[in-house]
């Protein structure tokens, strides 16, 4: 990839004469400036290998797509009208899963805030036993007070988790209670429509997972592509300091003097001149 055209393609600023500068100049051996060319080059490999991908995981999760459309609607026509009539059963058999997975995370919130108040709470007993022994050191005293903050802190959670965890609970038992009705209710209907939804469940898992790999490279491109304006930023950063560097060394250096002996222009005229007279009298 060339790095001058790549500045319109991602927009940067850099002083494309200064970068052509820098790449012919004898201060390109600046070890700086090498490692952030080769980091360019690393960048941009990445960023089209990247690019290369990402289209074809976006035209494979299309043409998915398409696929499962056309298969379910044939299915749909095949099948008839069981599908919408035990649809109602596949949707309270989603909500149940969903809410179990809730309810499951809310037992681990609640587990997690109430060792964290038993720990409070043991940490507060041992200085309360040092503290009526005499024994207790100068740095306890400063800690207990925060001690007896995060218990209470920690308290207030336990109970907010407890509650949450009960709630939840009671939303999947009853999610749970429906959807046993729902099934032997329209048990004729779900047995007829199970290859529907088990192969729209069988589509849908390989659609979440080529999106998560969309999502990825997705993800990975913008960091390259940041990167690769970080090592153009710092390229032209450098550069800025080598011509600075050079206009102020032009200041600096004092202008060339003559050599020892040597003639200034009108001197060498009117030398030649009197040369001429003279040998006109002769």
């Amino acid at each position: 990839m060339d790095l001058i055209e790549d500045l319109e393609k991602y927009d940067l600023k850099l002083n494309k004469e200064n970068l052509e500068k820098i790449e012919a100049s004898p201060e390109s051996l600046d070890p700086r400036i090498q490692n952030e060319l080769e980091r360019l080059n690393r960048c941009a490999a990445h960023i089209n290998k990247l690019e290369n991908e990402l289209e074809e995981a976006k035209n494979l999760f299309n043409n998915t797509k398409n696929r499962q459309l056309q298969r379910l609607e044939f299915l749909q026509k095949k099948l008839g009208s069981c599908i919408q009539k035990s649809k109602p059963y596949y949707e309270a058999l989603q909500q149940t899963e969903k809410l179990q997975k809730e309810a499951q995370k809310a037992v681990q919130e609640y587990q997690r805030a109430n060792s964290l108040y038993k720990t409070a709470k043991e940490t507060l007993s041992v200085a309360e036993h040092n503290l009526a022994t005499g024994e207790i050191p100068d740095a306890w005293q400063e800690h207990l007070s925060s001690t007896i903050t995060k218990i209470n802190t920690s308290k207030r959670t336990v109970d907010v988790a407890e509650e949450n965890h009960r709630k939840k609970t009671s939303e999947f038992q009853a999610a749970e209670e429906r959807c046993q009705f729902l099934e032997k209710d329209l048990h004729r209907h779900i047995v007829k429509s199970q290859l529907y939804f088990d192969e729209k469940t069988r589509w849908n898992i390989q659609m979440e997972a080529q999106k998560a790999r969309i999502d990825e490279l997705e993800k990975a491109t913008i960091q390259e592509k940041a990167s690769y304006k970080e090592a153009m930023r710092n390229l032209n950063r450098i550069s800025e300091e080598i011509h600075s560097k050079r206009n102020a060394q032009k200041l600096i250096l004092p202008p060339r003097e003559s050599g020892v002996g040597a003639e200034t222009p009108s001197q060498f005229t009117d030398s030649m001149s009197v040369d001429c007279v003279v040998d006109d009298e002769n």
